[in-house]
């Protein structure tokens, strides 16, 4: 009986009629069951068009991957912002003061009153001041029961502005890690979606992209967890808007025409980063590696030049077209785009407060050793075996004090500096190699490990460090289990060491054995043991790094 049933396939096949359709396939996926009920839905809706029937709407329905993967991030979000109440939140105690006198008060920013945050994150912080029609005096501070009925509103509508900024992140993140298919011969020769999420469509890559699957489903799933794990920071902090910013530049970065020197996302992604810059500085690092990218020739593989000269590419010639040794122009719509990014802010606020508006500046460049940060965790260590240190609040921070501190900010800075120069060192000697995706992923590493060597580190950092830092792994650790299993614990442990340390054993008022101001053995090793593991994550996906940069197709020499 099988095999009549397929001679009579194979005669059908190979004799189409007028009645029959030579298309006999069966259609696969879970919508295969939903045949009969597609039929109906085009009898019944037949006048609405065919775009309604259930067998169209099948096809768009996410795969289980991605149930899961929101599911879970929407069961973390409804219990966050219902059943969950943040400690130490900034809310109360800095951005609604801030926004009063600014918004009720009449009182200019940057001129009447001082903000330590630039003006795009500025005007975030008085967006929910701004949608209230009602209108306060600065009274209200002294009056209990009106400040925290006014602080209640406030938060609502922040949190729920910052939620809209998580969705979005996690939309994106969501695209940027999901594997990548690649179809064409053009694709597969010119390697312009390189990257371990990037596949064929022939059985091994199909046996690879499996596990691929897996693991991007891990880098989902441990994202959803680190970042409910800041719940105390996620909705009450600056640092999820520059998250949504930064992985708005990847999106745009890596969506980009590769062969062409400038285009309309490649402007939108520099726009994107001169706004990420105008909100928290510190993206201004990964600059000089982009422009790099865009004054280097485009990438002309060896793979493309073969492909071209086999003819497995159609419409390719071999004499593939080359911009001029040094793109200047690109380089330059670049720099506008991002002056355009960053000036944009700063101009509209300049026209109030003039050029006070840059003295947020000299603010952060006056703060002292964070006792968070790397350096301060070893002065803390050290003062558990007699060293004199002691813990002051200034600049908004908890800082040090203590003999050492001059050689440990001294430190910090040399590392700042010896970061960027090895990096842009490696960059240059691998100029060959540097395309925009080695740049891509030298920003990430280079943002990533810039926390760690700083004097400044706030536990709210990881809200954006840690997904980069995922990002990253998504595009250079090896298919091999070890390594994502590294990543994946040490980006957990964390985070776990992290919410251990803060809110609930910072301060004295939270703990016995909180961090400040005694420097508790218990918190110092909590919070060396964090560093320690955010720079064995740094090492390993530095090594990771270097050996896609190294590893990464040679330009063409023809």
């Amino acid at each position: 009986m099988g095999s009549l049933v397929v001679g009579v396939q194979q005669s059908l096949a190979t004799e189409p009629r007028a009645d029959v359709s030579t298309d006999v396939r069966p259609e696969k996926g879970w919508h295969h069951w939903l045949r009969p009920l597609s039929h109906l839905s085009v009898l019944v809706l037949k006048p609405f068009g065919d775009w309604v029937s259930l067998r169209r709407l099948a096809r768009w329905w996410p795969s289980w991957d991605a149930i899961l993967v929101f599911t879970a991030y929407f069961a973390t979000r409804i219990y966050l912002l219902r059943f969950f109440t943040p400690r130490m939140s900034d809310l109360a105690g800095t951005y609604l003061g801030l926004s009063l006198h600014g918004m009720d008060c009449g009182q200019i920013p940057y001129a009447d009153f001082d903000i330590q945050y630039p003006p795009l994150a500025w005007w975030l912080i008085a967006l929910p001041r701004l949608l209230d029609p009602r209108q306060f005096t600065l009274d209200v501070l002294d009056d209990q029961a009106a400040f925290f009925a006014l602080f209640h509103d406030y938060a609502r509508v922040y949190r729920r502005i910052l939620f809209l900024f998580d969705l979005a992140a996690m939309v994106l993140f969501w695209r940027l890690t999901r594997p990548r298919r690649q179809d064409t011969a053009l694709e597969l020769a010119s390697d312009t979606r390189s990257g371990p999420f990037a596949f064929g469509t022939a059985e091994p890559r199909r046996r690879e992209r499996r596990t691929w699957v897996r693991y991007a489903l891990g880098l989902n799933l441990t994202y959803i967890a680190a970042t409910t794990g800041l719940g105390h920071l996620l909705f009450d902090r600056l640092d999820l808007p520059l998250w949504l910013l930064l992985v708005a530049w990847a999106s745009l970065w890596l969506s980009a025409e590769p062969q062409r020197a400038f285009c309309v996302r490649t402007a939108a992604a520099w726009i994107v980063l001169g706004l990420s810059v105008s909100f928290k500085v510190i993206p201004v690092l990964i600059v000089p590696y982009l422009l790099l990218a865009t004054v280097l020739p485009p990438r002309q593989t060896a793979e493309l030049a073969s492909a071209a000269s086999q003819g497995l590419v159609p419409g390719l010639t071999q004499s593939v077209p080359r911009r001029p040794p040094w793109a200047w122009r690109p380089a330059l719509a670049a720099l506008i785009c991002l002056a355009t990014g960053i000036g944009l802010p700063l101009a509209i606020q300049a026209s109030s407060a003039g050029w006070k508006v840059f003295s947020w500046i000299p603010y952060h460049l006056e703060r002292g050793l964070n006792v968070d940060s790397l350096w301060g965790s070893i002065l803390a260590l050290l003062h558990q075996f007699g060293l004199p240190a002691t813990t002051v609040n200034s600049h908004d921070a908890i800082e040090l004090l203590s003999p050492l501190v001059p050689a440990m900010r001294l430190a910090a800075a040399l590392s700042q500096l010896a970061l960027l120069a090895i990096t842009l060192a490696l960059a240059w000697r691998h100029r060959a190699r540097f395309d925009r995706i080695a740049a891509y992923r030298t920003a990430l590493w280079v943002l990533v490990a810039a926390v760690i060597v700083s004097n400044v580190f706030s536990p709210q950092y990881l809200i954006w460090a840690l997904p980069l830092a995922l990002l990253l792994a998504a595009e250079v650790l090896p298919s091999r289990v070890l390594p994502w299993l590294a990543m994946f614990g040490l980006v957990l442990g964390i985070v776990g060491l992290t919410t251990w340390l803060f809110p609930y054993h910072y301060l004295a008022e939270s703990s016995r054995t909180a961090l400040v101001p005694d420097l508790a053995p218990a918190a110092c090793a909590a919070l060396g043991l964090r560093n320690a593991a955010y720079l064995a994550m740094v090492v390993l996906l530095g090594r990771a790094w270097y050996t896609s940069l190294r590893s990464s197709p040679l330009a063409c020499k023809t």
